[in-house]
């Protein structure tokens, strides 16, 4: 009934084990060589976000997390092209949890935009590049 696939088959397989090399990480990183793109913790969040003059794309991610791993590079490369208009704070949820429940974050990824400490836009999911196009310039407009 299930081929070569049966469930014997599946209990018998020995379990996957991969060892880390020491200094290695083995999950994504989210680490950006952009002067404009940073890491907000729930410490640096009010200050680096909330009290920037500019404005600030909040970017609320895990790494476990397969359309967060394809938006982030994308909306990289939006603020880097935006000049230095605007720029943009990665949230890990998983390590800043206090965060994503200050935003009611339920789904990720889930980005926000803030101008003088107010949320100007935001939306949750993968959006066409079309779509976040429109979005980093609706934010980067802001500051005129």
């Amino acid at each position: 009934m299930f081929g070569r696939f049966a469930p014997s088959a599946v209990r018998r397989a020995a379990p996957l084990l991969i060892r880390q090399p020491q200094g290695v990480l083995l999950s994504r990183s989210f680490a950006s060589s952009s002067k404009n793109v940073f890491d907000a913790t729930n410490s640096t969040f009010d200050s680096l976000v909330l009290k920037s003059d500019k404005p600030v794309i909040v970017d609320l991610h895990a790494a476990w997390c397969g359309p967060c791993r394809v938006l982030g590079p994308k909306l990289e490369k939006l603020v880097d092209a935006a000049d230095g208009a605007i720029s943009m704070a990665k949230v890990d949820v998983d390590k800043e949890d206090q965060i994503a429940a200050d935003h009611n974050v339920s789904s990720i990824p889930a980005v926000f935009a803030y101008h003088k400490g107010k949320v100007i836009g935001n939306f949750t999911g993968m959006s066409s590049d079309a779509d976040l196009t429109r979005f980093v310039e609706m934010v980067k407009s802001s500051a005129k």
